[in-house]
């Protein structure tokens, strides 16, 4: 029998556990930020191929575990990330970029990923005074 552990409770994770757990050759762990929800999804199938895992979203073992959580009032997102690896602006950076994904992507279904600045306008004007690489006339002559 084959181990698995899904990642989510919602309606795409409990419809794949539930799946694999009644095929009888996976033996499913079922994890969702909100414990409750995988928990009931366990009970609704009611097979012991199928069992919650704890998931502690309040610590992580990776560099960085986004956390994320299909509920009623929204998508709800959990970002942890090791303080020793991790300033706090690069996280609230990460945040605004991975924001202007969803917004984009909720905004138009057939935007491509690729099209999506990530940049914001301030970041794209840090960048252009970074690569400002113009040189003097006057010590272009000095560089061989």
């Amino acid at each position: 029998m084959h181990r698995v552990l899904i990642l989510g409770a919602g309606k795409i994770g409990a419809l794949i556990s539930g799946l694999l757990a009644e095929s009888g050759s996976y033996k499913v762990q079922l994890a969702d930020v909100d414990g409750a929800a995988a928990e009931g999804v366990v009970r609704a199938h009611g097979t012991d191929n199928l069992a919650p895992f704890a998931l502690d979203a309040a610590t992580t073992k990776f560099d960085l575990t986004l956390f994320m959580s299909d509920r009623p009032s929204g998508l709800t997102l959990t970002l942890r990330g090791r303080t020793d690896l991790h300033h706090p602006q690069s996280i609230e950076r990460f945040l605004g970029h991975l924001h202007s994904v969803l917004v984009a992507a909720t905004n138009d279904a057939t935007v491509r990923v690729d099209s999506i600045p990530l940049l914001t306008d301030a970041e794209r004007a840090e960048l252009a005074v970074w690569q400002n690489t113009d040189v003097d006339a006057r010590m272009r002559n000095n560089i061989r």
